[in-house]
């Protein structure tokens, strides 16, 4: 059951960032600046959601090499650069920001 579920949310995230670029297209959008955008934010839906490296790289490789065939373009090979540098900087900026620490400005101990 979670290999179907993990398989519907790849193919809807695939779905959403198909008709981000399709609607950035239509308002004028420059198109450098759209494929950008799609593939960070496709990468950061995929890297949070999944959160193993190993299915995030099937995800973005069956993705990228799918729309690499279907377009045979050099932009599918920066967009998927683009995805793999927000894996890296998500994965080495998360657990800094984890581990900072919260100190509180109320005292509870005390009445």
């Amino acid at each position: 059951m979670n290999i179907i579920k993990n398989f519907f949310i790849f193919a809807l995230s695939v779905i959403v960032i198909s008709l981000i670029i399709i609607i950035f297209d239509k308002i004028g959008m420059n198109k450098n600046f759209n494929l950008f955008f799609s593939s960070f934010l496709y990468s950061v839906f995929i890297v949070l959601y999944f959160k193993n490296i190993i299915t995030t790289f099937l995800c973005f490789f069956a993705f990228y090499s799918m729309l690499f065939l279907l377009s045979s373009s050099l932009e599918v090979v920066l967009m998927l650069i683009t995805s793999l540098s927000t894996l890296v900087l998500i994965e080495v900026l998360m657990p800094k920001l984890k581990k900072d620490v919260v100190i509180s400005i109320y005292k509870t101990d005390t009445l």
